[in-house]
């Protein structure tokens, strides 16, 4: 009797751990298939989904291309394709308004530079078409209306050079011989009357730099007019200092800087945007630091605005050195 029952036991026994088998089996198997089955059908769906939201986000794509994937991964990439096509309406919504905002700028910079002295000239020739003025309060008349007649001129220049740049060809430029000639040019102006000038001395073969000397200096007398123009209504001793050196890079660093009052934060953030003044009407047109920037950046620099040691304002403009001139120099 006992050994039947032995037996039985161990066929049960048997039995039991081979059920067990095909029991972990099983699960291992429908666990192998459920894993690859989510990868196929939600992992890479959702990892093509993320790579092409992030291509889309980077402006590489116009659209959502076609997705497999369960009926969730449907509707969420039906869904995502809504959005990308609303935020692509809005931002052209966007891009209109910053276009027609961009038109409104230029086109009431032009009114008012334009507009403005086109209407004193009328005026003035009006008043002389009445007769009956002496000979000199004619001149005068005349001579106002030239005044005006330049300025609109000025202003048409400086439009066509911020609007259609010249093709640039810099070249090896003394910086320092520029920055004297600029210099010169406000020498027996009433704005520069008590300006005290501090220039830095030093040689001018350290100070050469690739630009075009015409338009190099056209930024110098920018720079200035914009320093003696932030120094008109201070009653301490007033100071534009020019300083050229180098900044251990490779550039030629072209520094402007005034002991004025200084810019504040939110009007230096715009100073490069053209038509933009804090002067007073016919005492600037808004383009000249405009044009600055543009004619720096076409030689390959930058300009930067901040706050002079001391107080005032920092104009550094950075320009690539003449290093073949340097190399030539240090054989001699």
């Amino acid at each position: 009797m006992i050994a039947p029952l032995t037996r039985a036991r161990e066929t049960i026994a048997q039995s039991g751990r081979l059920l067990l088998f095909y029991v972990v089996l099983n699960s291992v198997v429908l666990f192998l298939f459920g894993a690859l089955w989510l990868v196929r059908a939600v992992v890479r769906p959702l990892e093509a989904l993320a790579r092409t939201t992030e291509k889309l986000a980077a402006g590489e794509i116009e659209g959502l291309p076609p997705l497999a994937g369960t009926n969730e991964i449907q509707r969420l990439h039906a869904a995502t394709g809504a959005l990308v096509t609303s935020l692509k309406a809005r931002r052209e919504k966007l891009l209109e308004a910053e276009r027609l905002a961009a038109l409104g700028v230029f086109a009431s910079g032009i009114a008012h530079e334009v507009g403005n002295p086109l209407a004193a000239v009328i005026g003035y020739i009006e008043i002389l078409a009445r007769g009956g003025r002496a000979d000199g309060e004619r001149d005068e008349w005349y001579a106002r209306s030239l005044t005006e007649l330049r300025r609109i001129d000025r202003f048409l220049r400086d439009l066509l050079e911020y609007a259609r740049p010249r093709a640039t060809a810099p070249r090896a430029v003394d910086v320092a011989s520029v920055v004297e000639e600029a210099l010169r040019s406000f020498e027996g102006q009433p704005r520069a009357e008590g300006v005290d000038f501090t220039r830095d001395p030093r040689e001018a073969r350290e100070h050469r730099a690739l630009a075009e000397p015409e338009r190099l200096r056209d930024v110098v007398v920018n720079l200035v007019t914009n320093a003696l123009d932030a120094l008109a209504d201070v009653t301490r001793q007033r100071r534009v200092a020019v300083r050229i050196s180098h900044d251990g890079a490779g550039q030629v660093v072209l520094e402007v800087s005034d002991n004025g009052p200084g810019i504040p934060a939110d009007v230096r953030a715009r100073i490069f945007e053209p038509f933009f003044s804090t002067k007073g009407p016919g005492k600037g047109t808004g383009l000249g630091l405009a044009i600055v920037k543009a004619s720096v950046a076409a030689w390959g620099g930058r300009v930067e605005v901040d706050d002079a040691p001391g107080g005032g304002t920092r104009v550094r403009v950075f320009l690539n050195a003449d290093l073949d001139g340097q190399r030539r120099d240090a054989i001699r």
